[in-house]
C-alpha cells in the first residue's frame, strides 16, 4: 500500500488531502460487485454518505477500471472522495484521492489524474510453485518517504531497510 499526501500552498487552509492505491485479495468477486458491496458497506457506516458517481473508467490506457466519487463526513469535516477500483489475477486494486473539506477536491485534482493516467499494473512475473502473476510494481519492504516530482511525472520511494530509492 502506498500513499501520497497532498499539501496547500497556503498553510492556513486545510491539507489538500491524499491518494493512496491499496490492494487484497478479491476472492474472486466481480469487480462491479466488489464496488457494490463497499458502497453498501459505506453506506451501513456513515449515514452522511452520498454517492456523486459512479462510472465505467481506465487507469493508464489499458486496465478497466470502476470510479465512484462520494461524499461523507459531519458539518465540522465533509470528505470528497474518488475510487477507481480495478481487478487482476485475483488482487482487487483500489486507487483513492481523498481530500478533507469538499471545496479543495478540485485542486490537486488535475495532477492526481495525471498520476492515476500513469499507474500500469502489469502481470510480468509468475511463481514456478503456482503460477500465479504478480504486479510489476513492487515497492521493498518499509518505504520511508514518498515524492512527487509533477514537473518530471516521477514518484520517488525511499527504502529505508535497503538504502535505496525507487523511482517510478
Amino acid at each position: 500500500n502506498i500513499t501520497l499526501l497532498l499539501t496547500q500552498i497556503d498553510s492556513t487552509v486545510p491539507s489538500g488531502g491524499n491518494l493512496s492505491i491499496e490492494s487484497y485479495p478479491s476472492g474472486n468477486t466481480a469487480l462491479q460487485k466488489l464496488v457494490s458491496l463497499k458502497i453498501l458497506d459505506y453506506r451501513e457506516n456513515w449515514s452522511s454518505f452520498v454517492l456523486n458517481n459512479s462510472i465505467t473508467d481506465t487507469i493508464g490506457d489499458k486496465i478497466t477500471a470502476y470510479k465512484i466519487v462520494y461524499t461523507y463526513g459531519d458539518d465540522d469535516k465533509p470528505y470528497t472522495v474518488m475510487e477507481l477500483w480495478t481487478i487482476i489475477d485475483g488482487n482487487a486494486y483500489v486507487i483513492r484521492y481523498q481530500t478533507e473539506a469538499t471545496m479543495f477536491y478540485s485542486n490537486h485534482l488535475p495532477i492526481v489524474e495525471k498520476v492515476i493516467d500513469s499507474i500500469d499494473i502489469q502481470r510480468t512475473g509468475t511463481n514456478k510453485r503456482n503460477t500465479q502473476n504478480y504486479p510489476a510494481l513492487e515497492i521493498i519492504q518499509d518505504p520511508y518517504d514518498v515524492a512527487v516530482s509533477p514537473i518530471k511525472n516521477v514518484l520517488y520511494i525511499t527504502n529505508l531497510r535497503y538504502d535505496t530509492v525507487s523511482v517510478i
